[in-house]
């Protein structure tokens, strides 16, 4: 009996390395599969981020575009304000001349009326 049980047991350990060297071969395989699959999900991620680089540069491209027309545009608007600052200048100075003017004219009166000269001089326009 001892000779069946050395049998059975060389049997088993024989079952096992096989067994251990079908499961170590698909542990392989799947390792191989694995570093595919890890180098194919690398490259998609490369690619990916590849693609977010050059739209990050086409996206500050266009904000370059949209700064420099802002940009003009605020220079627009400096040279406009200018402008209606001096308009505003010359409006207020217009006004101060007239004013002005009519102070003169109602002082020439009332001088004419004083002096009597208004009556001599024939008014011309």
């Amino acid at each position: 009996m001892n000779e069946e049980l050395k049998m059975v047991v060389d049997t088993l350990i024989s079952e096992m390395s096989k067994m251990e060297a079908r499961i170590n071969k698909r542990l392989d395989q799947q390792d191989k599969r694995m570093d595919r699959m890890e180098a194919d999900v690398k490259m998609y991620v490369n690619g990916l981020v590849d693609e977010m680089g050059r739209m990050e540069s086409r996206i500050n491209e266009h904000f370059e575009k949209v700064d420099e027309r802002f940009d003009r545009m605020d220079a627009r608007l400096d040279s406009m304000q200018h402008e209606i600052n001096a308009c505003k200048l010359a409006s207020d100075t217009v006004n101060l001349l007239i004013k002005i003017s009519d102070q003169h004219e109602i002082r020439i009166e009332r001088l004419e009326k004083k002096s009597g000269i208004g009556k001599m001089l024939p008014i011309v326009n």
